[in-house]
């Protein structure tokens, strides 16, 4: 009965999908289950429940291995399905099929998963550079994912192409992406991880902008996530000026001085 639910469409060869049932086995709701998924016991590339060829509608899931770029038979699977109203979650880890069709049915459980990473937002600076920002907790670490705004399919871990799993993301409430090109729009996606190695439901999508990186008023120089300034921002840029000359989240935030060629220097230091 469950392949009648499903179009001719969604169910090409590689496909796996199911059934998901709360732990009282009652339906979850459609707008309460999110999922995502990777192959080969790394996040390189991970789809989510909003990929195109994947999804959930009433109590049904399913995706395509197809749509994966590098995917054989006997290579390790994993999926977190966490229903977001209901506090469950589950983890399916299984081997890529040989069949065309694999049918894996998931029944929720109580869990304690971090919390979704919230205020994500992908700042354009320039032609060669996007900075996520996210709102940090303590004993988090972040994956970042990208991809082409154009696409509506898989998603790229940018903080560690390799997509080490466990003990790797960025602990910090940014990442710079310097890997962006000119012209070219990107949607990004974090996942938190806990000391634990449990996973987080993926973040609300977000959109690289191309407005620029400066939001009110200058002098948010570290790219604080609540806009504010104080002295981890005089502390950045002394560093910034004097002593790793490291570059700074947003040049913009630093021309306190409001320099017309947008040039920081000690006069803004002296006027922050």
């Amino acid at each position: 009965m469950l392949l009648c639910l499903l179009s001719q469409s969604t169910l090409a060869q590689g496909s796996i999908f199911g059934t998901v049932h709360r732990a009282d086995l009652s339906v979850p709701p459609n707008g309460s289950v999110v999922f995502f998924g990777f192959i080969n016991d790394r996040d390189d590339e991970i789809r989510l429940s909003s990929s195109v060829g994947a999804g959930y509608d009433n109590g049904s899931w399913f995706d395509d291995f197809q749509n994966y770029l590098s995917k054989a038979p006997g290579q390790p699977y994993d999926y977190y399905f966490f229903d977001t109203i209901a506090g469950e979650s589950f983890h399916l880890a299984k081997t890529v099929p040989n069949n065309s069709f694999q049918q894996e049915d998931v029944i929720l459980v109580q869990s304690g998963w971090p919390s979704r990473p919230a205020n994500v937002r992908a700042d354009r600076q320039n032609d060669s550079t996007v900075v996520i920002h996210w709102l940090q907790l303590p004993g988090r670490s972040y994956h970042v994912y990208r991809r082409d705004a154009s696409s509506n399919g898989s998603l790229f871990r940018i903080d560690d192409p390799a997509g080490s799993l466990f003990g790797s993301g960025v602990v910090d409430s940014q990442f710079v992406d310097t890997t962006v090109m000119a012209g070219i729009e990107y949607t990004y996606t974090v996942v938190a991880e806990d000391g634990n190695g449990l996973f987080s439901p993926p973040s609300d999508l977000a959109l690289s902008t191309v407005t620029g990186c400066c939001v009110g008023l200058v002098g948010n120089v570290n790219g604080d996530i609540n806009d504010e300034s104080d002295v981890a921002d005089l502390t950045m840029l002394i560093d910034n000026l004097f002593i790793s000359l490291s570059p700074l989240p947003c040049p913009a935030e630093a021309n306190i001085n409001g320099d017309p060629d947008g040039t920081v220097d000690v006069a803004d230091l002296t006027a922050l």
